[in-house]
């Protein structure tokens, strides 16, 4: 039996991710989760699943490889659980499992996930890195994207080191079928518009949504019986909500802040848009696929790999304003069958090859592979 450790910064609610991540098979495997931060609320999934969870509620400013009460803390978590395989997610949790690792008499192959892609990184940041990764036994990167940007920026890395295992999730509740009209009158009972487009994520930057709001704004100058949807919350709520007033388009622009039901959601749209200046690879948009959107998104990360061959929509550059305005045209009018075609497509790419069940398959021949000699007779 493997014993992976699971090491998450902060617990900040049920995240199918991490527990699609961690359904490692278990006659196989036994899969303990920790989390430096964090209160449990009794609605975490990996706990429902079986895993055993511990919630240490570390300080933030704590929670560091350099403070030794945390790091102890993680060092008595793998001698007592007898800990093959640590899986350390963001960068605070790989620096913490790596000196408690150091400091433990076990000596567990520690592997990191990254999640995504940084606009740059500083030679101090790099040198941080260098000295990590030779503590590493891998590193998991979420799309083959992000696994070039690490090989791009990483001084002196052992490339076979690197690992792609593209992001998957359970489909289940995006495949059930439903009724658009029942879910636009859940969502948005007073709007008769023809077009709903609609798209999820924090409200920040990186997410782009001024270009799209703009694009939105010029678009409706000529398809007016149009709503675009904004579902997230975050720092640029207030900037947005001006712009949206600033074009004269508060009636067609819909902040709905935190969702809970993203299917339903979802099911209201006709046309999901995703403008992100980066992505390492957007659960969000893998969701919208599965719900069988079209979808137009930016031509940034991971995203192309996502769209590979498949005919599904739109791929615009971030900044391209006039190439969203246009992609929301040209899709809006499409013939009916056409445009149920291409959703019909984005459903079965996710399906078929962004899975949770391959993703969690990938996961354990991985750590398999790592601790293939200790259970050797």
């Amino acid at each position: 039996m493997v014993n992976v450790l699971y090491l998450i910064n902060k617990y900040s609610g049920n995240y199918p991710l991490y527990n699609a991540q961690a359904a490692l098979d278990n006659s196989k495997f036994r899969t303990i989760v920790c989390y430096l931060s964090g209160t449990y609320d009794g609605n975490n999934g990996l706990e429902k699943q079986g895993c055993k969870a511990i919630y240490l509620n570390i300080d933030k400013k704590k929670a560091r490889w350099y403070h030794y009460s945390a790091i102890s803390k993680i060092r008595q978590i793998i001698e007592d659980e007898n800990i093959h395989v640590i899986n350390c997610h963001r960068r605070r949790a790989t620096e913490i499992g790596i000196a408690a690792s150091l400091l433990s008499r076990a000596k567990p192959a520690i592997f990191t996930t990254i999640h995504g892609l940084r606009e740059s990184k500083s030679y101090l940041r790099k040198l941080k890195e260098f000295f990590i990764n030779r503590k590493l036994a891998g590193i998991i990167c979420i799309s083959y994207a992000v696994g070039e940007y690490i090989l791009k920026t990483s001084w002196f890395l052992d490339t076979s080191k690197v690992t792609v295992i593209q992001n998957g999730l359970p489909f289940e509740k995006f495949l059930i079928p439903r009724v658009k009209s029942e879910s636009r009158n859940l969502i948005l009972p007073k709007v008769t518009a023809k077009y709903w487009f609609g798209t999820i994520g924090r409200l920040s930057e990186v997410k782009n949504h001024k270009t799209l709001i703009t694009a939105f704004a010029k678009y409706v100058e000529t398809i007016q019986n149009s709503v675009l949807l904004i579902a997230g919350e975050g720092l640029l709520e207030a900037d947005l909500k001006n712009l949206v007033d600033r074009y004269g388009i508060k009636d067609k622009v819909f902040f709905l802040g935190f969702i809970t039901d993203i299917p339903e959601f979802l099911n209201a749209l006709d046309v999901f848009v995703l403008p992100s200046f980066r992505e390492g690879l957007c659960l969000a948009l893998l969701e919208a696929m599965a719900s069988g959107l079209p979808v137009i998104t930016s031509n940034v990360g991971g995203i192309p790999e996502v769209f590979g061959k498949a005919e599904m929509g739109k791929m615009v550059e971030p900044s391209d304003t006039g190439g969203f305005e246009i992609a929301m045209k040209e899709l809006i009018s499409l013939p009916e069958k056409t445009l149920n075609e291409l959703g019909a497509n984005s459903r079965e790419r996710a399906v078929t090859d962004f899975s949770s069940t391959r993703m969690t398959r990938d996961y354990e021949k991985l750590f398999q592979k790592e601790t293939k000699q200790l259970f050797m007779p």
